[in-house]
């Protein structure tokens, strides 16, 4: 076992709510062995930029459909606050 500790530590539990697997078998072989194995798999790492800017997308978009949600519940806000004075 690579890692025997009996303390887990905060990034650990990280991982383990993340992927209980991943966390397993980072304590059982390590990160070093686990990429070795990895790469003499033949698999490819998947394209991270490709994931980064998807998520850049997503969260821009996001942002703008907050910001409209926003504008809209203030102008209503001024509206009934004008309806409120008027009266």
């Amino acid at each position: 076992m690579y890692n025997n500790k009996k303390r887990i530590s905060a990034s650990e539990v990280n991982r383990f709510t993340y992927c209980p697997y991943s966390w397993y078998y980072n304590r059982v072989y390590g990160q070093k062995e686990i990429y070795k194995r990895y790469k003499n798999s033949g698999v490819q790492y998947p394209n991270s930029t490709n994931n980064f800017i998807k998520g850049n997308k997503f969260h821009k978009k996001y942002h703008v459909k907050y910001q409209v949600v926003i504008r809209v519940q203030i102008i209503i806000l001024l509206i009934l606050a004008y309806i409120g004075y008027v009266l």
